[in-house]
């Protein structure tokens, strides 16, 4: 019951930001989160992301209009599984869409290169695990082995967001690609994709 209060507790509280905005919101003095690396090199990511995600959306939306009269979107935007996190969206827009996409892109490869490294949690019994038990003070072998499973298989080697150009490390760019109007939006994606790759080298 304590657990499940902690999870109710967080997606009640949660809250759907850009990294700008949790910038803002963050209880610090200026000169000390100006200089914590997730801010200090985060903030650059974030627009070199929401660069690359507005060219791309722009390549095929034009305007909100656009965007709103996109059945898919639509229906993407309902986030049916999650729904705590879509009571947390605005409206859908195009500028929202941005905002959402960078947000995910940015967990997934930035945030979590920071918050992503538990193994040194995971592996004492008495670590994080996700399991309250009355009287003890450390995981069962079956949470014990689950929860390290979780973290060997998410921790496995990632294809490089920048690619390095060795077998098997190819670029992502060609999956961008949706066969719309001849290729000239792709074109445009291309284009924007290379000042992303030379940004974050």
């Amino acid at each position: 019951e304590q657990l499940q209060g902690v999870f109710a507790h967080a997606a009640e509280t949660w809250s759907f930001k850009t990294w700008p905005e949790v910038y803002a919101e963050t209880q610090l003095p200026e000169g000390v989160k100006a200089k914590l690396p997730i801010f200090e090199d985060g903030l650059p990511l974030w627009q070199a992301l929401c660069d690359f995600v507005a060219g791309y959306i722009s390549a095929y939306y034009p305007g909100d209009a656009e965007v709103q009269a996109d059945k898919e979107l639509q229906e993407y935007w309902k986030f049916r599984c999650v729904p705590q996190y879509a009571r947390q969206l605005p409206p859908l827009a195009k500028q929202a869409l941005i905002d959402q996409i960078a947000r995910g892109i940015f967990d997934v490869t930035v945030l979590h290169e920071i918050v992503g490294d538990v193994v040194e949690y995971t592996t004492d019994p008495a670590g994080a695990a996700l399991q309250v038990r009355s009287g003890a003070d450390m995981a069962d072998l079956q949470q014990f082995l689950q929860v390290n499973s979780l973290v060997a298989g998410t921790g496995t080697p990632m294809p490089m967001f920048v690619p390095s150009g060795e077998t098997g490390d190819e670029e992502w760019l060609p999956q961008l690609d949706i066969g719309l109007d001849g290729g000239r939006p792709f074109a445009q994606v291309s284009a924007l994709y290379k000042t992303l790759m030379e940004t974050l080298r």
